[in-house]
């Protein structure tokens, strides 16, 4: 199923009740600037999804798995589940980690590829070839080097 864009607009207007509202410049920049950050966040997201697969959110993950919140947290400790982090600050978990049939869990031998990968230089934080980064929770990088980030991180 697809749903444009100007859609999904619309109907969020038309159930906020805002959609005829007429905005003073400082309310129109204020607008301007969150949907150019969602349409960003967006545009990251999809590049991210291109590259690795579907990322999925936290809901998502828990009724993909039917695991508990604290289950889901426990995989991302013992290195079965990717757990990615965005420039923003949102949480995405990895599906290409786990079975393709329902209840999807972390198909065998993930751990040791998934540790693997979390100390191999392609996947420190830092600039990808494609503008999508994997964070490794151990690492000890700033704040502004966050995954899935299109903005090009400072130079060091």
């Amino acid at each position: 199923m697809s749903t444009s864009l100007k859609k999904v607009v619309d109907d969020q207007l038309t159930a906020s009740g805002m959609a005829a509202e007429q905005l003073d410049d400082v309310d129109a920049k204020y607008v301007a600037a969150g949907v150019k950050n969602v349409l960003s966040n967006l545009k990251a997201r999809r590049a991210c999804e291109n590259h690795i697969g579907a990322i999925l959110t936290h809901k998502q993950a828990v009724d993909a798995t039917d695991w508990t919140k604290q289950a889901l947290s426990q995989a991302v400790r013992d290195s079965r589940v990717l757990r990615l982090e965005a420039a923003d600050w949102t949480i995405g978990y990895w599906s290409g980690g786990l079975t393709d049939t329902a209840p999807h869990v972390p198909i065998v031998g993930i751990k040791d590829v998934l540790k693997a990968w979390a100390s191999a230089d392609a996947f420190r934080p830092g600039p990808s070839p494609r503008g999508c980064r994997v964070h490794n929770r151990n690492s000890t990088t700033a704040p502004r080097d966050r995954p899935c980030s299109t903005a090009t991180p400072p130079k060091s």
